[in-house]
């Protein structure tokens, strides 16, 4: 009887150590998937340099997020908990980097929001103790936050620190994302120098350099030149289009973004690769200084005042509605693009 007794508590222990381990291995499954997506986000290295994040428990990569928020001044989002990370130079030889900050494409395409990304201009941050700036402000240099001066040296690290929130020039009533990724990047200075006016291809399409790209910087603007995305205007006014809704403006953005992602999502990461339409002031400057802006009609937005406008510089008087095509700016590190022109000479 006391043996039976005995096979009877040994069975029992062993069920509940299973029931057990299987509870533990369940557990550590679902919390490392759980967790793990997090590294898709805010994370990048080089060979030579490594990134790594405070994530302030809100996964993900939230803290770069701005859904939901309201317009503040400057002076408070000076006060904002900032994001903090670290760069550590885990080779054997020194670097100097750069930091950038560019859209997360897999965030984007998480919370389904490419149609609703925010302007530049409503986007501040602050860099470290640097002065407060908009993103607007930091487009021409492909989103260059800061650039070190001297070279990290083996096994140190150096901590920064940044934070953004929307600027008071927000309108109040907007309802538009923004989800950003930090990128870490060595500094070289080898680049091939690109000049305005230049065209260069990608894929089957045609880009025209928007302004002179030397050696001092990474990255070129480049501007959709040939055929792309066409759309019906309609039109009362020789210049000025304002849309009826928001609803029309993300058919329009959706359209081009999507067909631009396509092609270019076959030659680059588009987690480094910026772009988005030009804009009525900046198709002003261009036009007067690269005149084969003007070969065909263009269709431009901008969100001045927070009203989405659609601005046709070639329209003719009595026209009240105009085939045009959809006009991307790109801003791609120029060593993407010297790696795609030798793989074009090498085929």
């Amino acid at each position: 009887m006391k043996k039976q007794r005995t096979n009877r508590e040994f069975i029992m222990i062993l069920c509940g150590a299973l029931f057990l381990t299987v509870c533990f291995f369940s557990s550590s499954y679902a919390l490392n998937n759980a967790v793990s997506p997090t590294a898709e986000f805010n994370y990048f290295s080089t060979d030579n340099l490594e990134l790594s994040y405070v994530d302030h428990g809100m996964g993900n990569g939230s803290v770069l997020s701005l859904t939901d928020e309201s317009p503040i001044p400057d002076s408070k989002g000076l006060t904002k908990t900032g994001y903090r990370f670290s760069v550590t130079n885990i080779s054997s030889g020194s670097y100097q980097y750069r930091i950038r900050l560019v859209e997360d494409a897999s965030m984007v395409e998480e919370d389904g929001c490419l149609n609703r990304q925010l302007y530049s201009d409503y986007i501040h941050f602050q860099f470290d103790n640097l002065p407060p700036k908009s993103l607007k402000e930091v487009e021409s240099n492909g989103y260059v936050l800061y650039e070190s001066s001297e070279k990290i040296l083996p096994g140190n690290s150096e901590i920064h620190e940044l934070r953004i929130w929307l600027g008071e020039n927000t309108p109040k009533d907007i309802e538009e994302h923004y989800h950003g990724k930090i990128v870490l990047e060595e500094v070289e200075n080898d680049y091939q120098n690109y000049f305005e006016g230049q065209e260069i291809q990608i894929g089957d399409m045609m880009y025209l350099v928007l302004e002179n790209s030397d050696s001092s910087n990474a990255y070129v603007k480049l501007l959709l030149n040939s055929s792309f995305s066409t759309l019906k205007v309609k039109c009362m006014e020789k210049e000025n289009c304002l849309l009826g809704s928001r609803k029309e403006l993300s058919f329009i953005m959706d359209s081009y973004r999507s067909d631009l992602v396509e092609d270019l999502g076959q030659f680059f990461d588009l987690n480094i690769v910026r772009f988005r339409l030009l804009d009525m002031n900046e198709y002003k400057e261009y036009i007067a200084k690269i005149p084969s802006l003007r070969e065909e009609p263009l269709l431009l937005y901008s969100l001045t005042d927070g009203r989405p406008k659609i601005t046709n510089m070639n329209l003719e008087g009595g026209l009240d509605s105009i085939s045009s095509r959809i006009q991307p700016v790109v801003f791609i590190h120029k060593h993407l693009l010297e790696k795609e022109e030798e793989e074009i000479k090498n085929q």
